[in-house]
């Protein structure tokens, strides 16, 4: 049923989102597949492991915040596969001062497999508020 796809997937943003002010990188190696294809707005590639780094390379006492504000799931390959499309605010910030401060659309693909929901790929694109 695509109501309790979209539950399971909307979870895994969420712990996700939450992994990043934790510096909680194992988040990653749980839910990420090590091929990951990551594509930031300005081109640049991460896989698993240049992903992994970003949660080191978070300053200490950053705040992070993320807000997902459209979220949209098409399951695949007979609910196997699933392509989340949707749109998020994420600020980081320290001492007051803005660090990073994007609202972005995405296009995730995730596979099911016997751990869970792993993410294959993520695509951001900026875009206006």
């Amino acid at each position: 049923m695509i109501a309790d796809l979209s539950a399971e997937l909307r979870d895994a943003y969420d712990l996700w989102f939450a992994s990043i002010p934790a510096k909680d990188a194992s988040f990653v190696d749980r839910r990420m597949d090590p091929a990951l294809e990551l594509v930031n707005p300005d081109g640049t590639r991460l896989d698993a492991a240049g992903y992994k780094a970003m949660y080191d390379a978070l300053p200490a006492g950053a705040t992070v915040e993320y807000r997902i504000q459209e979220f949209n799931v098409r399951p695949l390959a007979g609910d196997a596969v699933a392509l989340v499309t949707g749109r998020y605010h994420g600020r980081i910030g320290r001492d007051g001062a803005v660090l990073s401060d994007k609202q972005v659309r995405f296009t995730s693909v995730w596979e099911r497999r016997d751990a869970g929901w792993i993410l294959l790929l993520h695509h951001l694109t900026s875009c206006a508020a």
